[in-house]
């Protein structure tokens, strides 16, 4: 059989983390909180956290300014990015300011080695293709 992973927020609701076991996921990204409409915690993070009933990992979905990474790495972990048996992923889809792909490249890497420095833990980067990082 195929493992596979879940990635949740507030926008699924209630979860019932049995069904989920039940059906075959082995594992979930659970979203902690993000940058897209100023910092904020999702409001089911710290729930779907507590009460997960599978190996787990978090998610933040940061929206990079050039002068923000140490700030958004600390309100991340500040919500619980980095919790969890699986590796962090840092939820990078959109380039609102425009950075090129080396200010791209710059921040994520400031922002993973402050997360690593106060957590040790690395972070996966989970991006698409139009972002520009690493084109």
């Amino acid at each position: 059989m195929d493992k596979w992973a879940i990635d949740v927020s507030r926008w699924q609701g209630v979860i019932d983390w049995q069904k989920v076991k039940e059906a075959g996921v082995e594992g979930a990204w659970i979203k902690v909180g993000g940058s897209d409409q100023g910092m904020y915690a999702d409001s089911r993070g710290a729930i779907n956290m507590a009460e997960a009933t599978i190996p787990f990992g978090t998610y933040y979905y940061a929206v990079p300014r050039l002068w923000d990474a140490e700030v958004q790495a600390e309100h991340a972990v500040s919500v619980g990015y980095g919790r969890g048996e699986l590796w962090p992923a840092l939820d990078l889809e959109e380039n609102r300011e425009n950075l090129t792909n080396a200010e791209l490249d710059e921040w994520v890497m400031e922002f993973c080695a402050w997360v690593k420095g106060k957590t040790g833990r690395e972070s996966l980067l989970y991006t698409g293709y139009g972002v520009g990082i690493g084109h």
